[in-house]
């Protein structure tokens, strides 16, 4: 069984995602930090590496590019200075929302070519690979 899910994943992205935006890595890792910030709100950098299985160097390189577009912020925590959190900003959500759209749009042009029944089996395979990966997160209620 563990073969068949590791299995899956390359096609998974190849199949779907890399043929959509054709980005790379690190843009989509953007996205991923956006998307986390905008689903939990303000985030230390350790939980946002341990959510995304990423490691601190790499995520600094991100979050300061993301600094640098305008997306994120870093704020000290009014409780404790030394804390610093990175928020997500208008201009952030705004940028993940036009992202979203364009994934959602670029994927339905890909599905076109399933027919009717295809598209209802896709459906509910992924339905039942969501629950059933929900069931086997190692940390289903995100970063903490």
């Amino acid at each position: 069984m563990a073969d068949r899910v590791i299995a899956v994943l390359p096609l998974l992205h190849r199949a779907v995602l890399h043929p959509v935006g054709a980005q790379s890595g690190r843009l989509a890792m953007e996205y991923r930090v956006l998307r986390a910030l905008s689903q939990y709100g303000e985030l230390r950098m350790t939980e946002i590496s341990r959510y995304l299985y990423i490691s601190k160097p790499y995520l600094t390189a991100i979050v300061d590019a993301l600094i640098a577009a305008g997306y994120v912020e870093r704020q000290r925590d009014t409780a404790d200075r030394r804390v610093v959190r990175i928020a997500v900003t208008a201009s952030g959500k705004r940028h993940l929302k036009e992202g979203l759209a364009f994934l959602r749009q670029s994927l339905l042009s890909r599905l076109a070519v399933l027919d009717d029944q295809e598209i209802v089996l896709l459906s509910e395979s992924l339905e039942n690979f969501a629950r059933i990966l929900a069931r086997v997160a190692t940390d289903p209620e995100g970063p903490s």
